[in-house]
């Protein structure tokens, strides 16, 4: 998206910018997943093999190691998320800027409503679209997961409507708020196993024992992934395999990550254009100068108090840096890969 030609006036110079910077940030992030698993960008991981030291007539394989996905990567996450979740609040608050004349709602926001009577609830009516058009209003619910569809329809219907881009994007957005979205290596569910060979023992089954927890999930080390029962004929029984499996960088629910941020951002860029042509009506056109304030205001007089900010200071008994909990506890502040996956303990 080029915005070089874009009037910085427009009044859907937001959206378009934090949609922009969203695309930034996840062509970013498509590059080290590309960067560090290649093309196809499979994780690696290791599995070893061996007898059962509970029980020597089975076989087992055990994932060894896995290369997760760097902390950092969820940084990047949160800002693809948060980007294109504010490009469509930045859209809604225009839409009332326009259907008000320049007095828009306070609270509005961009509604992503699950069931026909969240869409027609006052919240959603009276506050988030407060001021806006009735047309745009019809327009912005075909946008809605709930669009078409019955309130009290099955449970496997109701399910699409939680898989819907547009609300996959609102509980991600709601989810990073409060805790990191961590990418995962996950191993999927596509998985080929093929018995080569076998020294020193004889196979008392066909095929072996696929372990379904493994699949579709976070891989951790430790794992089984399968097993064989076996009848030792020597001292060094041993099964060589063939494995193949489609491994992918997920969130913790094993959702593909790549693709699930790509369709909300596709849907994120339609709905936007839907709305684009909206502001390019001469009438809509003698709004895009106004004054669009919030919190932070145009300043009327200048004072040497409004020229700095109140310094945050910490009232406790014993407070230190940051850096300096981090240097005494895991040695180096910046190397935050060496936390453990439990501080508290």
């Amino acid at each position: 998206m080029d915005l070089s030609g874009v009037p910085t006036n427009h009044p859907l110079i937001g959206c378009f910018a934090k949609y922009q910077r969203a695309q930034e940030h996840f062509d970013n992030l498509n590059a080290k997943v590309l960067d560090r698993y290649g093309e196809g960008a499979h994780p690696t991981f290791l599995i070893s093999r061996g007898i059962d030291p509970d029980n020597s007539n089975v076989f087992r394989w055990i994932v060894e190691s896995v290369d997760e996905p760097p902390l950092e990567w969820a940084t990047i996450v949160g800002d693809v998320v948060h980007n294109l979740r504010s490009s469509l609040d930045h859209l809604v608050y225009e839409l009332s800027f326009l259907g008000t004349r320049g007095s828009p709602g306070s609270r509005t926001s961009f509604p992503c409503s699950l069931t026909r009577a969240n869409w027609c609830s006052g919240d959603t009516q009276r506050v988030k679209l407060k001021g806006v058009l009735e047309r745009h209003k019809q327009r912005l619910y075909k946008a809605q997961p709930c669009y078409g569809r019955r309130d009290n329809a099955k449970p496997a219907s109701f399910d699409l409507r939680l898989r819907h881009p547009l609300r996959v994007l609102h509980d991600l957005w709601n989810d990073d708020k409060h805790r990191m979205l961590l990418p995962v290596a996950t191993c999927m569910t596509n998985v080929d196993l093929i018995i080569v060979s076998t020294i020193d023992c004889e196979l008392a089954t066909d095929t072996p024992k696929w372990n379904p927890s493994a699949f579709g999930r976070r891989l951790e080390v430790g794992t089984e992934i399968a097993s064989v029962d076996i009848v030792h004929t020597g001292p060094s029984a041993d099964v060589d395999m063939r494995f193949v499996t489609d491994s992918q960088v997920t969130l913790l629910d094993g959702v593909p990550l790549m693709p699930r941020l790509a369709n909300a951002a596709a849907a994120v860029r339609e709905i936007i254009s839907w709305f684009s042509y909206e502001f390019e009506t001469p009438d809509a056109r003698k709004l895009w100068g106004l004054e669009r304030s919030g919190i932070v205001k145009p300043a009327t007089t200048l004072s040497r108090r409004s020229l700095y900010s109140i310094p945050f200071e910490i009232r406790v008994d014993q407070s230190r840096d940051l850096d300096q909990v981090l240097a005494e506890r895991y040695q180096s502040p910046t190397q935050l890969n060496g936390l453990p996956e439990n501080p508290t303990k």
